[in-house]
């Protein structure tokens, strides 16, 4: 079992990253200036512009003798078995979470579900984005996402928690997996353009590497990322926030760690309780903390996609099966106008303590994915991670009671959408575990 949770909040510079621009430089920078390790842990990596971009400053930090770790999940990454060694020979030492080369449909299903930056134990950055184009604009629908820099001890201990990841039994290099777990574990998207035929038709190292190199001259020639910049990012940052990193403690996720500090969270509240989340397939445990807080009398507002802009369809029909039980408890709900997708995850109690991270408020995240966040009981970052849901949310709409099930409820949305949707509805119960 994991023993770090159990630290104390410590006071770090902290800096929220919601625009798509910062969010790259920040990673550019960041591993640019590493001295001594960079540790990755990311859910969705594939080899889009931005990764393909970042993938070549990890191969040249590690060529000026920086130790480069990279763990992906095994599931929904998509990294070619040919890059991994072409990573591995450059230095970047590239492991994969569960790679999936079992008939286990539970462990198939379990997750990591993290997006970790983390250079020399003293800067961080953690958050909902993924290593892929959608999640910095470069790729429309784009994803609205918001992500943290941290300065402090807080990344000390993300890095003990990526190693103990590391460390997993079921955490391999995708040369060690069978064949049938290496051709799902790196199956690229079968998406018909020119750049992703590229790296299908990809057969050697050199040819690795200059779709890596011109992925970054790209970016560059765009006005996307600039390199050497010397860039600070902790100026401007809020100093001596407090912070509490949550994640979880044991492999098989028997202790919901996450989950259960979370709803400690909302059981505090005594005023208002803000929670933004893409995906809002709230379990038993939390409808109950929700109407709890309902009762005494706290505002709660729940910001989320709605049927134009969810890119799960299947997990808005969920969200629809509970969404009139909220909204009798006096849940206040906001959906976004799309076409962007919403895929920050966020909550503000009391309009002074803020967290942000990667958990959805989902069977998922509570019961099967792994997720990191932090806790800062800091009225500035409360007030800045509002600002940024008002922002993020602006032209969306406060939604009322649905109407009867397999009724058109979004007369805006194309039919085929709406009625696929309401046979969801009717379909989603049995399998609610998984979304």
């Amino acid at each position: 079992m994991f023993s770090w949770f159990a630290s104390t909040a410590r006071a770090d510079t902290f800096r929220l990253l919601p625009d798509d621009a910062q969010a790259l430089q920040v990673r550019v920078d960041l591993i640019q200036q590493a001295q001594h390790e960079i540790d990755c842990a990311y859910y969705g990596a594939d080899t889009g512009r931005v990764p393909a971009a970042v993938l070549s400053l990890l191969v040249e930090a590690a060529q000026r003798g920086v130790r480069v770790r990279l763990l992906v999940d095994g599931l929904m990454s998509r990294l070619p078995e040919g890059l991994h060694r072409t990573l591995r020979h450059h230095g970047v030492d590239i492991q994969i979470y569960r790679p999936p080369d079992g008939l286990s449909f539970r462990v198939w299903n379990k997750r990591m579900h993290d997006k970790l930056l983390i250079v020399d134990k003293r800067r961080l950055i953690v958050g909902s984005r993924n290593l892929q184009d959608a999640h910095f604009g470069v790729r429309d629908p784009r994803f609205m996402d918001c992500d943290a820099f941290i300065e402090g001890s807080t990344a000390a201990r993300a890095a003990a928690y990526f190693q103990w990841m590391w460390d997993q039994p079921h955490v391999r290099p995708l040369e060690a997996v069978n064949l049938w777990g290496r051709t799902v574990a790196s199956r690229l998207p079968l998406v018909k353009d020119a750049w992703r035929r590229a790296w299908q038709q990809a057969d050697s190292p050199e040819v690795h590497l200059q779709l890596m190199w011109i992925s970054r001259q790209g970016l560059i020639d765009r006005g996307m990322i600039s390199l050497d910049t010397g860039n600070d990012w902790s100026s401007g940052g809020d100093r001596g926030v407090p912070l509490e990193l949550v994640h979880e403690v044991d492999a098989d996720k028997s202790q919901r760690w996450v989950q259960r500090r979370l709803l400690r969270l909302i059981d505090s509240s005594t005023r208002s309780l803000l929670i933004q989340t893409p995906y809002p397939v709230f379990t038993d445990d939390a409808m109950r903390a929700l109407f709890a807080a309902r009762h005494r009398g706290v505002r709660v507002v729940l910001c989320t996609n709605s049927l134009h802009s969810t890119d799960r369809l299947i997990t808005f029909s969920a969200f629809e099966n509970i969404k009139d039980a909220l909204l009798a408890a006096g849940v206040e709900i906001y959906e976004m106008p799309g076409p962007e997708h919403l895929h920050s995850k966020a909550m503000v109690i009391d309009d002074a303590v803020g967290v942000i991270g990667s958990y959805n408020f989902d069977e998922r995240s509570a019961k099967l994915n792994t997720e990191v966040c932090v806790i800062a009981p800091d009225v500035r970052v409360a007030m800045r991670l509002r600002r940024m849901v008002e922002d993020q949310m602006s032209g969306g709409r406060r939604v009322g009671v649905s109407p009867p099930l397999l009724e058109d409820q979004h007369p805006a949305v194309g039919r085929g959408r709406e009625w696929t949707m309401q046979m969801g509805r009717l379909l989603v119960p049995p399998i609610r575990w998984l979304l």
